[in-house]
């Protein structure tokens, strides 16, 4: 009986999570919507008039954040169907750091972040998917960008501990109350308590997890709390 009672238990959970998460992405997918209808507005009101730089960047940008949405919940569910094959080659672990460190820098640049990289001189030999290991170091970056006030600064380590390669994320931010590090990497756990809209869906982290796995690697977070 508990342990029909710890089950019935996690199930009402996790549709609490669900139930949440589907609220948030409704209030995630509107954001960037609106100043897109707010463009197409202005194309049809006067189609002859180009639109400002100012609009443009600001269409460009809103696209991409829908795009990563998309891109996000497509994957989870792929990997949830086991439909997604990793491709894994020998690579150098610095040239994975030094791709995902370029395809976050426009955000952290946008928020006035500092970022330094750690890392020896000589190569860092893993196996493993560069696509995919990117895919997982841009979203510690961009969560770590995401609760660090504008200003902060960000450290990425790169090296081997203990005979294995390993990266390390590490942000002067707000820091994670002990409550939720136990559950930051299951699907649908998001706190969305920022006043500047950040929180996000709380789907990268529990991707990242997900990939990490299916390379074999391990993920984890350490904060002293808020």
């Amino acid at each position: 009986k508990q342990e029909l009672a710890r089950l019935n238990e996690a199930l009402a959970e996790m549709d609490r999570r669900k139930d949440s998460f589907i609220a948030i992405l409704a209030h995630e997918l509107r954001n960037p919507l609106a100043p897109v209808r707010t463009c197409v507005d202005l194309i049809r009101e006067e189609p002859e008039k180009p639109l400002s730089p100012k609009l443009l960047e600001i269409l460009d940008r809103q696209t991409s954040v829908l795009a990563r949405l998309v891109d996000d919940l497509l994957d989870l569910s792929r990997i949830k169907a086991d439909k997604i094959e990793l491709r894994p080659e020998p690579l150098d672990l610095l040239d994975v750091v030094e791709a995902a460190i370029i395809t976050t820098q426009p955000a952290l640049e946008e928020r006035g972040h500092t970022l330094n990289l750690e890392a020896p001189s000589t190569p860092i030999g893993v196996v493993a998917d560069s696509i995919r290991l990117t895919q997982v170091l841009c979203n510690l970056m961009a969560n770590a960008s995401r609760y660090t006030p504008p200003g902060g600064h960000i450290l990425v380590e790169c090296g081997i501990d203990e005979g294995n390669a390993c990266v390390r994320v590490i942000d002067n931010g707000i820091g994670i109350p002990p409550e939720l590090q136990e559950t930051i990497f299951h699907m649908f756990v998001q706190e969305r308590v920022r006043s500047d809209g950040s929180g996000g869906l709380g789907l990268g982290l529990a991707l990242s997890r997900r990939l990490m796995d299916m390379h074999h690697g391990t993920i984890a977070v350490s904060s002293g709390g808020r």
